[in-house]
């Protein structure tokens, strides 16, 4: 590695990285209330976007996947000069056969829901209405969230603080300091905006494989703002606030075995498309961590190539996710949440957790058995079967571990697999498996601590 050259700093380089940085902070890290309302200026600005969208975001949605469908398949079969002399377009209108056909049974499954076609297990409020309208917020939220991401990535506040942060990171999760803003994205943010910049930073060659892996799947949990939703369904909102604790206590202790046990250990420690890799430089000795965090911010922000070219990083930050993940999330949610309402798998899936629970000496185990497994489906379903548990304590168990297993493919998972990480389904379900059993005592332990009633 080359030895780090210090820059001057002025007024000039270090507002360059002080006002972009305090923005992309105050917009994706900063907790705020506004009208009542509890969470990061993004997650409250998406909300706010998203409500004001409802009335057409599904129609738009429909016609975005059925038209993007139909071009993909005339471009994939006819290949027009204008396309294929195009990087941009060709990497969105010609992609391999198997994504034109997701394409294609994503656009029919939402006009199937949209015209209530076929059969009503399919067009359900508890089925396919739920995922064409969360497709439709997806859809919002990654056209608006994506025009801000480049004041996380573009402008050295990522170098900042994963500076700050790489002497914990590193040796305790085995991770590089700067993924300290996916981490703090996804938990007091969205999760989905968390593996959007996990995506980004491992195809630009910051993060290895295993470390893309590891951020993604042990860290990606759902934003603090639908932590209290999830809660008040459950029926125990009274401890939020220990919820919220329990929830960081769990990340940080399942990460820390997860990251040294496979299935992450087998992952290679390589980057993407084997390009140079893009090394957190040493800090020389004569400089504080503080005053090298600050160098590398500046250096960083020194690149920054003008509002064009930052126009287009945001148009191809969140393209690959309108055009390829909408139609995932449509099939594989509605099938997920089909199998959740109308059979018993999961039940019988969630036979064995059952009995892990009772070995445990958890109340009402049986009854929160088929919630334990049930959030792979979708993370709102394990609070909606809290109807036949009494405990107090089993309730905020159940909550905890919905929110904090992250791989749920009604969302998550579709998207997890759709991006340039090299993660499998199969990888997932070992990966959620391992988080269930690892997460479940760690929060029955919490709980009892906590003192929250049996």
């Amino acid at each position: 590695m080359e030895k780090f050259t210090p820059v001057k700093l002025t007024t000039k380089n270090l507002l360059m990285f002080i006002i972009p940085a305090c923005i992309g902070f105050l917009i994706y890290l900063t907790p705020m209330k506004i009208g009542g309302k509890f969470g990061m200026a993004i997650g409250l600005l998406l909300s706010w976007c998203s409500s004001k969208a409802s009335g057409w975001s599904m129609q738009v949605a429909i016609i975005l996947m059925t038209v993007t469908a139909i071009a993909t398949l005339i471009c994939k079969l006819t290949k027009p000069d204008f396309v294929m002399k195009s990087e941009r377009l060709k990497k969105i209108l010609v992609p391999s056969w198997v994504e034109v056909v997701i394409r294609l049974v994503g656009s029919a499954l939402a006009i199937i829901v949209w015209f209530q076609l076929i059969s009503e297990v399919i067009y359900s409020e508890d089925t396919g209405v739920v995922m064409l309208d969360l497709v439709a917020s997806i859809m919002i939220w990654f056209v608006v969230a994506s025009f801000f991401v480049p004041f996380l990535l573009d402008f050295g506040l990522m170098e900042f603080i994963g500076t700050l942060c790489r002497g914990v990171a590193r040796p305790l999760l085995h991770i590089p300091g700067r993924s300290m803003i996916d981490v703090l994205t996804s938990f007091l943010g969205d999760q989905n905006l968390g593996i959007m910049l996990t995506d980004d930073q491992y195809s630009h060659g910051y993060y290895t494989a295993k470390e893309a892996v590891t951020i993604s799947c042990c860290f990606s949990a759902t934003g603090i703002a639908y932590w209290y939703i999830i809660s008040t369904i459950v029926g125990v909102e009274g401890y939020f606030v220990q919820i919220v604790v329990t929830m960081f206590v769990t990340a940080l202790l399942t990460t820390i075995i997860m990251c040294r046990i496979p299935p992450i250990t087998l992952f290679p420690d390589t980057y993407y498309n084997n390009q140079a890799e893009n090394k957190e430089n040493d800090k020389p000795e004569d400089m504080s961590t503080f005053q090298f965090a600050v160098q590398l911010a500046v250096k960083k922000a020194s690149t920054f190539q003008g509002l064009k070219a930052m126009a287009w990083r945001s148009i191809d930050f969140c393209s690959s996710i309108i055009f390829s993940v909408l139609p995932v999330v449509m099939i594989i949610g509605t099938v997920g949440l089909i199998i959740a309402t109308y059979t018993p798998v999961f039940n019988w899936l969630g036979a064995p957790f059952g009995w892990f629970m009772n070995l445990l000496g958890i109340p009402d185990a049986t009854a929160a058995a088929p919630a334990t497994v049930s959030g792979f489906a979708d993370v709102m379903i394990p609070s909606l079967l809290c109807g036949d548990i009494t405990s107090e304590l089993t309730k905020f168990i159940i909550c905890v571990l919905s929110l904090i297993q992250i791989i749920y493919m009604s969302e998550v998972g579709p998207i997890l697999l759709m991006s340039k990480i090299p993660v499998k389904f199969h990888h997932l379900v070992i990966l959620f498996i391992e988080k269930t059993i690892l997460a479940i005592p760690i929060i029955y332990i919490c709980g009892m601590l906590f003192g929250i009633p049996r």
